[in-house]
C-alpha cells in the first residue's frame, strides 16, 4: 500500500493533495499513508476473503481425525 501512495507521488505530482480532503482524516499517517487507508484496506481484505469463499461455493466439510496421540 505505501508503496502505491509512492508510485502516484511520483508519476502524477499533487494529484493527491488536490483529489484527498486531508483535513478531513485524523491527521495520523503511517509511512505516509494515512491509518483510514490502511484500515479501510485492511477491512476489505479480511471481508473479501470470506466473500470469495461463499461466492465461489466453498462448504466446509467434516474430517475424521483419530483421538489417540499416536494413531
Amino acid at each position: 500500500m505505501p508503496s502505491s501512495f509512492l508510485l502516484d507521488r511520483l508519476i502524477v505530482p499533487g494529484w493527491m493533495a488536490r483529489t484527498w480532503n486531508f483535513h478531513t482524516l485524523s491527521g495520523v499517517q503511517i509511512l505516509g499513508v494515512p491509518a483510514e487507508d490502511l484500515l479501510w484496506a485492511f477491512t476489505v481484505g479480511a471481508v473479501w476473503a470470506s466473500l470469495y469463499e461463499v461466492l465461489m461455493g466453498y462448504r466446509m466439510t467434516r474430517t475424521h481425525r483419530s483421538h489417540g496421540l499416536l494413531s
